[in-house]
């Protein structure tokens, strides 16, 4: 299976989905136009993971900023990931957020609710 890479921009996060190590990772703002054209194959590629998942994976979530539709496209995500861990697999989430970005704090609360995949919430010092 290949990986997924995409250096990001200012619409658009970084993005770094690698099947051998089981470290998928989202950085940057997501505030695309198409949001689906961008989420689509992330979403593709992680059905096609999940039929062969590695014994743990690990999804860091680096966002500064994602608009409305970015964050379904998350839950989507997030949603996929539960599924490789109800199959008995190691999943956790990091969460990372800047100590004055109570929105992006909440949002990763917030999808802890449904969910029982591990989401850690780990704070980025500003300097």
């Amino acid at each position: 299976m290949k990986n997924l890479e995409q250096e990001g921009s200012f619409k658009l996060p970084s993005l770094s989905l690698n099947a051998n190590s089981g470290v998928l990772e989202l950085a940057g703002k997501s505030i695309p136009e198409r949001t689906s054209e961008f989420y689509d194959p992330v979403l593709a590629w992680i059905d096609e993971y999940s039929q062969s998942p590695q014994e743990e994976t690990i999804f860091n979530v680096k966002l500064e900023y994602c608009n409305s539709s970015s964050t379904r496209y998350l839950m989507d995500i997030l949603e996929r990931l539960e599924r490789i861990f109800k199959e008995g697999k190691k999943v956790t989430v990091n969460w990372y957020y800047e100590e004055d970005d109570e929105d992006m704090l909440d949002l990763g609360q917030s999808y802890s609710v449904p969910l029982t995949i591990p989401i850690n919430m780990i704070l980025v010092p500003v300097d």
